[in-house]
């Protein structure tokens, strides 16, 4: 297991080096899961990633079920 690389403050994620670490690493699955939602996650932009690799990708939402059923959570 292999923590995504995130930028200077600590709250994102950084496309750039996660790209890096795709490259090198060769996962065959990303997952995302917080229990604390902050920010938006660059979710899109390694989807694609993920296509262009073949890497199954996971988006853990177990904190925020609530939120996205009522129609609360970012989309």
């Amino acid at each position: 297991m292999i923590n995504f690389p995130l930028s200077l403050d600590g709250f994102h994620i950084d496309v750039e080096k996660t790209k890096g670490l795709i490259f090198s690493a060769r996962p065959k699955m990303l997952i995302f899961g917080k229990n604390l939602f902050l920010f938006p996650e660059p979710v899109k932009k390694i989807a694609e990633l993920c296509k262009e690799y073949g890497i199954l990708m996971v988006y853990d939402a177990a904190h925020v079920p609530g939120l996205i059923a009522g129609g609360m959570f970012r989309d």
